[in-house]
């Protein structure tokens, strides 16, 4: 953790306060924010991405910490991997939005879950480490074979509606 520099805590501060705002829910009269709309990237056709899995301890500690609070989370992450105190973990959870409040009630949330921060080192929790993998590729030529014969029965149908004139006089084909 770089504790002195200050590109990083303003880093930090963004990456922190999108992840809190991407949490809250959406409102009806309200355009939703930027980290509420589904994301941009990494999108790619005909792959899958997903994180790593790990072992049961961390899939056990993702599940604790997903039953937690947005702000919950940032506090336990905070000082896990950025090694902050309670004031600090208080002062940017503040500075990313939250109020007084909130800040104390996610240290109190944070404080309920056994430390196992070593676990966050771990790949399963690395948002940088992906497996891509291809979809499902029967179900893509199933896809495939299906447009094919919608597209015929699209020009079979075009055809027939422009026959000249009426079609077939009353005198047959």
């Amino acid at each position: 953790p770089r504790t002195g520099d200050p590109g990083y805590a303003y880093v930090r501060l963004r990456v922190l306060r999108s992840a809190l705002e991407a949490g809250l829910p959406l409102r009806r009269m309200a355009w939703p924010k930027r980290a509420q709309l589904p994301p941009l990237l990494p999108q790619v056709w005909g792959l899958r991405l997903f994180p790593k899995s790990g072992g049961a301890e961390e899939l056990a500690l993702d599940q604790r910490l997903s039953a937690l609070s947005g702000p919950a989370r940032a506090a336990y992450v905070l000082r896990g991997l950025e090694h902050l105190d309670g004031s600090a973990v208080r002062t940017v959870l503040t500075a990313a939005g939250c109020s007084e409040e909130e800040a104390t009630a996610a240290l109190t949330q944070a404080d309920a879950v056994e430390s196992q921060y070593a676990l966050l080192e771990s790949p399963e929790f690395d948002p940088c480490s992906l497996h891509a993998r291809p979809t499902d590729l029967m179900r893509r030529r199933q896809h495939a074979k299906a447009a094919v014969a919608a597209l015929a029965a699209l020009l079979v149908c075009g055809a027939l509606l422009g026959l000249p004139g009426r079609g077939w006089g009353p005198d047959g084909a």
